[in-house]
This record gives structure tokens, sequence and C-alpha cells, in this order.
């Protein structure tokens, strides 16, 4: 066992009271002193000294946090002293009147070594020691801030009293705590050559604190001597600093100049385990940033926080032992921040000013937050949706708002009345399945899942009125799931018949049962059967072969395919486009398994439009590793498309091209063979039954015959990208190269706040422009 530098005199003053041979009375000495002066590890050094020498011993740690941590705290405290001091087993009581009388039974019997640690009140004391006398020989050590506690409990007014002692802790002496310095920074019991002085000067600046040297010593190790001495001068000159703010915390009293706390604006006390209350705020009148992260043994931060008018971060992530917060804070006018990551508090209620009923069967942890708050985190605290926080309507200029890792299922209601709210975190959250109708005026939504975790989710919805938005982590989302606007993907399996005839696909059943890997740029893959894709008013597909449907009745070898469309009776409302791709032979030997998924451009030359879609999915891989039939002839993977166009943007006579091409920077297949099928309305001319099984589909506003404006390049272009709806530049990326020329940018800076995602009233309608010629356009093929 290590000796206690510094206290040398008092563990020989305490081991002498603990073998001074009495046997006619008992004795109770106490430690007394600061916060961080060495109370507990004197008491803790002497105890495993002598503890032997007893017929019984204890030491209860942390008796003022725990018995204030919960209402039943004292009592438990109680059942461990009674169990430490007894052979017995565990008393069936729970009452603490009674437990004391049969702790006052056992140490009337017994000769006992107690330590009790950090007193706070005299009903603690009195419950553990109660007001019997104590068995001749038994010594009772006490540590506590307050010496006054000892000596008006019970026990010591009784008629046959024990005798009383005291020890008086204050601080160490200059050459003791460089010692204590050295040991910390250098591992040694001097200091390293070159760091005499900026050690001498730290320890004068310690005041003989050891709490507070240990802390400095620590955070300089490996340090060179201009950090400490920029250390030490921001120590002595900014009272903004945060080690100086630190120390001041735990030197308190100890500081000559008390004045200086006036000027204090941060104080950090963060991964102080022992902390178990914080107060005395009227002396930090500047305070302005309040950390106090990991203090895992707080509970209690006292209501004269209310003194401190400038404070505008307060960071209690993880205090997990906290129950509650001083009602006061919400009197403050200009508090910024409020961080309670991890303070379990979901079992807790967040109540706001004004919030007039609170379930009476709620166990609740009560946090009256201001309403200047701008950035609130409630993460890892296991919120659900039905023990939530009540509302957070009055919080009126929130701006960020985070619920990570917590196991909601949905967007808890009382987010969508935050009126500023514009950055919303529900990461690692692996339960959510919706987050339907957020603020309009959210700019950032974050999703993102850690890890081999995908997703749960399967819808987000967002208001008409929906302002530009970065969407974070939807690259994850590979099945099942839509965003309302932007991307819905299906399983071929549950999607409805009626709808695939309405796009005219059939014959498909054979596709339901494929079982595929899809990939996204990012390398987020899932394993999933055959799905169905819609974006920019596109369905698509793949499966497995290259046998080509009887309704794609226009075909061409290659990448690159031309016709003229016919004249017919009926109204031409979309095509269907398919591409049979081949993996290269070499690409397995390097380690590609995968079919990169290039882009399609569909040109109508005649009315100069131009649209070029790279798909939601980046690569498709065949589930299992059979990619070559036993000739060595490659597996073939056919895409379906189809597009939906209005009656504008292809007419009779229209000579349209279409293009397949491997994305600029990715190793792609082999374009084996192209081809279309045009797809009509009735005979007579209405829509029926298709018309209203795609109206869904039709009303989303970023559709080809809606408004795609957001996506029109300064050449002329579409872009159909879902990348897009994320971006807040007007840059194109460099695997467009293929279709567009260099330096095409996208004539908006942003998506516009007025493009809403899903149609207005008015339909949006692009005007026919004049056609330009073009070059080497391939020969049309004939329907």
């Amino acid at each position: 066992m290590l000796p206690l530098i510094g206290l040398g005199y008092e563990i020989d003053f305490i081991s002498s009271w603990l073998n001074d041979g009495s046997c006619h009375t008992a004795d109770i000495l106490t430690i007394v002193g600061m916060s961080g002066i060495g109370k507990t590890s004197l008491a803790r050094y002497v105890f495993e000294l002598h503890s032997s020498k007893f017929d019984k011993s204890s030491f209860i740690e942390g008796i003022n946090a725990k018995s204030n941590e919960r209402s039943n705290g004292l009592l438990d405290l109680q059942k461990q002293f009674h169990a430490n001091i007894s052979k017995k087993f565990e008393l069936h009581v729970n009452d603490a009147v009674k437990y004391t009388s049969k702790i006052e039974y056992v140490l009337a019997r017994k000769r006992v070594l107690i330590v009790l640690d950090d007193i706070g009140s005299f009903k603690q004391l009195d419950a553990l020691l109660g007001n019997k006398c104590l068995y001749p020989g038994s010594k009772v050590i006490i540590t506590t801030k307050d010496a006054s506690l000892t000596k008006g409990c019970a026990l010591l007014k009784s008629q046959v009293h024990p005798n009383y002692k005291e020890v008086l802790l204050n601080g160490l002496y200059e050459y003791e705590s460089l010692q204590l310095l050295c040991i910390h920074a250098f591992n040694s019991q001097n200091p390293k050559e070159g760091y005499e002085e900026v050690s001498e000067k730290l320890v004068k600046y310690c005041d003989g604190h050891p709490l507070a040297i240990q802390t400095l010593g620590r955070s300089l190790q490996n340090q060179d001597v201009a950090h400490w001495e920029d250390c030490i001068n921001v120590l002595k000159k900014e009272s903004n600093s945060h080690i100086n703010a630190t120390l001041r915390g735990l030197i308190g009293s100890s500081t000559k100049d008390k004045r200086l706390l006036g000027s204090l604006k941060i104080l950090d006390l963060s991964f102080c385990e022992q902390l178990h209350n914080v107060g005395g705020f009227f002396l930090l009148l500047a305070l302005e940033r309040l950390i106090l992260r990991n203090c895992t043994g707080l509970i209690e931060v006292c209501e004269s926080i209310m003194q401190c008018d400038e404070l505008v971060h307060i960071d209690l992530s993880y205090c997990y032992k906290l129950k509650k917060l001083p009602k006061s804070l919400v009197k403050l006018k200009k508090v910024k921040t409020v961080l309670l990551d991890g303070c379990n508090s979901c079992e807790s209620q967040i109540v706001m000013k004004n919030v007039k009923a609170i379930p009476n069967d709620l166990k609740f942890f009560m946090i009256s937050l201001p309403s200047s708050l701008r950035i609130l985190s409630l993460a890892n605290n296991r919120l659900s949706n039905e023990c939530f926080p009540v509302d957070l309507s009055c919080l009126a200029m929130l701006e960020e708002l985070c619920l990570d890792n917590n196991p909601i299922v949905s967007m808890p209601n009382c987010v969508r009345t935050l009126p500023r709210l514009e950055r919303l975190y529900m990461d690692e959250c692996y339960n959510v399945i919706s987050i339907e109708h957020p603020p309009c005026t959210l700019r950032e939504l974050s999703i993102y899942s850690k890890g081999e975790y995908n997703p749960s989710i399967r819808k987000i919805k967002f208001d008409p009125k929906m302002a530009p938005l970065n969407l974070r982590g939807i690259y994850q989302l590979l099945s099942s799931f839509e965003i309302e606007g932007m991307v819905k993907i299906q399983s071929m399996a549950s999607f409805e018949e009626k709808v695939l005839h309405g796009l005219s696909w059939t014959n498909l059943e054979f596709t339901k049962e494929m079982v595929f890997k899809t990939f996204t740029n990012r390398g987020r893959t899932i394993r999933c059967q055959s799905q169905v894709y819609y974006e920019f008013g596109i369905f698509s597909t793949f499966f497995m072969g290259k046998e080509i449907p009887k309704w794609i009745n226009c075909r061409s070898k290659g990448p690159t395919l031309s016709f003229t469309i016919p004249p017919s009776p009926k109204k031409l409302r979309g095509l269907n486009f398919l591409c049979i791709m081949e993996k290269v032979s070499s690409l397995p030997l390097l380690g590609w398994h995968d079919i990169g998924i290039p882009m399609i451009k569909i040109s109508n030359i005649t009315k100069n439009h131009t649209w070029v879609y790279n798909h939601y999915v980046h690569r498709v891989e065949f589930d299992g590793n059979n990619h070559y039939n036993e000739d060595g002839e490659g597996f073939c993977l056919s895409w379906l498309s189809h597009w939906m166009f209005e009656p504008n943007e292809m007419k009779v006579g229209d000579h349209v091209t279409t293009t397949v091409t491997n994305k600029y920077f990715s190793p792609g297949p082999i374009i084996l063979e192209c081809g279309i099928g045009l797809v009509y309305d009735d005979d007579d001319g209405n829509t029926g039954e298709e018309e209203d099984v795609l109206s869904y589909y039709k009303s989303w506003n970023h559709i080809i015959g809606g408004d795609l404006s957001p996506f029109h390049t300064t050449t002329g272009e579409y872009i159909l990208d879902h990348n897009h709806f994320c971006r807040f530049s007007n840059e194109t990326f460099g695997s467009y190269r293929p279709f567009i020329s260099d330096g095409t940018n996208f004539k908006d800076e942003e998506l516009r706040a007025s493009s809403s995602i899903m149609k207005a009233q008015t339909k949006y309608k692009i005007e026919a422009q004049m056609p330009k010629k073009k070059k080497n356009l391939p020969e049309p093929v004939e329907f």
C-alpha cells in the first residue's frame, strides 16, 4: 500500500488514536476538509491498516450522495452497514427507524471499526449510529466538510457519549505539492530536467490542493516546457480558460483571492466521478459555460444557478444519477445549449413553462428548460414514443435537436411544433419506422446507422412546402422504404398487380423470387428479393437473364437505339426501356463480382429535351458466387424501366434516341442489347383504371412532366440523380462526363425553397424549344 504524500502526520496521529488501548469508552474522530483535499483517501488508508484488529469493520463510502440518490438510499446504506458488522442475513425491515435500532443492538455488543465517509446531514449520522452507547474500544471515523454535523449528532448528546477528536486537512506544503506533481507528471519523485522552474510555478498556483495538482499533473504529461509555460500563463491571466475553471471549481475556498471567481466564465468538472453536488453559483456571476460531462456521481445541481445570468451552455451528459435539475433553470434568459445525453431520462419528463398537467403515475426527472434554447440533445436516453418528454412547443427558438440512439419508432409529434428547427439528428435509432411531416424549416435530417446495422425506417414524408434539405444516411436505405417525392423502393412480390398492369409490365412473375445484393455508391449493401424502384417518374427493376418480353418490340444490339414515334389513335403516356448487360469476364478475377449500373440518356431530338438518369442503386450482384455458366458464358442482368411522359414531351413523329453508358470512373458491364416498348392509353382515349393506379406517382413534383428545373443544367440536360436532392451548390459530378461537357453546372445554386416535393394545384409544363441540329445520329428503328 503506497503512502499518502503530505499526510504522514495525520496517518500517525490517527493510527495512535486507534491503538491507544482504550477499552472503557468508544471514540469518534472526524476528518474535516473541503472537497478533493484527501479526506476519503486518508480514511481509507488507515482503515486498511487497522481494520483487522477489530471484531468487525465497515467502510461506507459516499454516504451523502447515495442517501440522496433515491428515496430509499439511506435505508440501503443501513442494510449495507448492518450486513458488514453482523453475521446475520439481510433483515426484512423496510423502515429506517427500525433498522437503526437493529444497528444499535449490534454496535452495543461488538468492538468495531467504522468509517462513515462524506456525511452531509444529522439525519444520516443518526440513522447509522443511533443514540445508544457503543461497545467499549470501538472506533468511528467520520469524514465531512462540516464538523458541526458530528458535534451535533444524537450519539454525542447521549448520557454515555464517546470521546471526540478532530483532524483538519488544510492542504499540502509546497515541497509536498511538488512531489505529488512530479509523480503524476513525470512518474518520479523529482522534476524532469528543464522542468524545475515551471513545476514550482504550477505548485504555487495550486495552493496545496491535492486534486488540483493531480489533475494538472496528468494533463501535462509528455508536454514540453513551452506548453507548461502557456498553461501557467493562461491560469494566471485568462479567467475564462478551461483549466482555470476546473481548478477554481476544485480549489474553492483555498483560493487566495475569491474575487477571481466573479470573473470565471468556464467551469469544466468533466469526469469528476466523486462529485455529488454542485452549488455556490452566487460566486460565479460571470459564468457562461457549465460542463459536468461524465460526472457519474452527480445527483444535484443547486437552485442558485439562477444567479448565473450570463450562462449560455450547460453540459450534463452521462450524469446518469442526476434525478432533478433546478427549477430555477427556466429563469435564465441566455442559455442556448443544453446537453443531456445518457442521463437515463426514459423514466423522465421534460416540463416546460406553462405546462399544467403531469401524469401522476409516471416517474419523471423534472427539467425546466429555458425558452431561449437553440440546441437540445437527448441522445442515448432510452426514450420511447410512449414515455417521450412532453410538449416541446414552447421552445420557439430551438434550432437543433439530437435524438440519437433512442428506441423511438417514429419522429415524436412534439417535434412538429418547433417553428425554427433546422437540424434533426436521429442517428442509430434502430427502431424508427417513419419520419412524417418534420418542420418545414428543417435543413438537415440525419438517420445514419453505424456498423452492419441496416436502418429499419420505411417511410419519410415531408410537407409540400419543404425547404431544400440535406439528408444524411439515405444511401444506407436499400430495401422497402419511401422518401415521399424522392424515391420509393418496394419488393416485386408485394408490388400491386394493377400498378404493374398500368406500366404494361406483364409476365414478370418469374422475377419475384430472384435474390440480389444491391450496393450504394458508398459501399452499403443489402441482400433482398427483386425490387421495384421509383424516382423522377421512372419505375425500374432488375432480373437475371437476357430474354426480352414481347411488349419490348423495338430492339437494337449494343448500347444505343434510335426511333421515331409512330402514328397511333391512342394517347402515348410513356415508354418501357430494357437494357441487357453482361459482366466483363475479367472482373471476377480482379475481385469484382457485381455489375455496376450504368446511366441512361433519353433524348427527344425533335424537341431538344434530354434526360440523363443515374439509378438509386450503384451496383447489383447475383446472390451467391455462381456468376458464370459451366461453359464460361457470363450471366446477364436485365434492367427494365418505365418512363412516364406527358403528351407534350413525346408526340407522333418525334425522333428519340437512347444511350446506355458506364459511369466515367466505374468499370461497368458490356451492353448487349437495348429495347423500347411504347405504352398507350385505352382505345377510347381515357386512362381509366391505369390513371387511377398511377395518380399517386404522378403527384410527385420532381418527375418528368413535373418541375425538373432544379435538375436542369446550363447545357440543357436534366440530370435525374437522387443525390442532388441534397446538393447545396450548382456543381455537377464527374460521373456525368459521358453525357455532358466539362464545365457544365446546374442552373440553380441549390434546390429552391419554392420547389416542393409534391405537385401543387397547377401542373408544371415544359415548353418546347426550337430543335438544334445533331450530327452522327443513329438510324431510327421502325416499330
